[in-house]
């Protein structure tokens, strides 16, 4: 199955982790999906860039240097935004049940086999345009 693209350029997408090189990896794949893509290793770092830029999809680390992605993640939707939350994660730490219920759109469990090739079906598929107020 040939892989989905986004418009070129047309669409941010904003990555949040704190590891370095998992960072840059994640950079690299939603890129090759042709996002636009903003960076931040910090939650306070990516609050601000939500505050300036738009962003059709958000993917959060679980363990930011200054909070937890889950918890970055219900600040943003409790501010009233509209958008899609990926969190992503590497020892298991998270409840998956729990975290789709405190609003990720989805989890990405980077401690498995298979996450480089989930990963960009669930990115396409949560930039996809809703209605309500996007970041």
């Amino acid at each position: 199955m040939k892989e989905q693209r986004a418009g070129a350029g047309a669409s941010r997408v904003l990555i949040v982790e704190g590891d370095a090189g998992l960072l840059m990896k994640l950079a690299s794949m939603v890129g090759e999906l042709g996002f636009e893509v903003h960076v931040a290793t910090t939650a306070e770092q990516g609050l601000d860039r939500l505050l300036e830029y738009g962003y059709v999809c958000m993917l959060a680390g679980q363990a930011l240097p200054d909070r937890r992605g889950t918890d970055m993640i219900e600040a943003v939707l409790r501010a009233g935004a509209a958008l899609p939350c990926v969190l992503v994660e590497d020892y298991c730490e998270v409840d998956i049940e729990q975290a789709l219920a405190s609003g990720a759109y989805a989890v990405i469990r980077t401690s498995t086999p298979y996450w480089m090739e989930e990963l960009p079906a669930v990115v396409l598929r949560a930039a996809q345009p809703r209605s309500g107020t996007m970041w």
